[in-house]
């Protein structure tokens, strides 16, 4: 592919709020199906509002804030609607794990699959509530390999070269 569509989804949602992040998603959704992109990013920790800046937010209360995304529903419906319109999908919430919680972004492709996760790698101050990420993964899709980053990440040189000598074509 020599061009790429792609909807950033920009929006500030509402932070500890799931469901209502969620359903607003969903009718942004609704609102790019039309332009039918190729891919659709959500910003970091979309899905609870990032509330980890918040300081009544501790590492030990923050998984109330995290989704596991092989049981959530929210998971669920975001894939369903990449497999019907066709779009690859990076989903960026806050994940709860068996080892703690990250600020991650999931990976789904355009049949709904979800084909991987990415965890924040770099975290600052108010990110140590988070488990660090251990590894830089690309991604193979249908328009050449991409790695993914979030936030903090984008400000040590070595993460994009990491990505482009594993291959990557693109970082979101």
């Amino acid at each position: 592919m020599e061009r790429i569509r792609f909807a950033q989804i920009k929006v500030y949602p509402v932070k500890g709020e799931l469901r209502l992040n969620h359903s607003r998603l969903l009718e942004i959704l609704y609102e790019v199906e039309s332009f039918k992109p190729d891919i659709v990013i959500t910003p970091e920790c979309f899905l609870d509002g990032y509330v980890a800046t918040e300081s009544f937010v501790t590492r030990a209360n923050i998984e109330k804030y995290a989704i596991n995304p092989d049981r959530s529903p929210y998971v669920k419906t975001i894939s369903e609607w990449a497999k019907i319109n066709n779009s690859w999908f990076i989903y960026g919430f806050t994940r709860l794990s068996e080892e703690g919680v990250y600020n991650s972004a999931l990976i789904v492709n355009r049949s709904g699959d979800k084909v991987g996760i990415y965890d924040k790698v770099h975290c600052q101050s108010h990110d140590e509530k988070y488990l660090p990420g251990k590894s830089l993964p690309v991604f193979k899709s249908d328009f050449g390999l991409f790695g993914v980053m979030i936030c903090a990440d984008r400000r040590w040189p070595e993460t994009v070269r990491s990505l482009a000598l594993k291959g990557a074509r693109i970082v979101f």
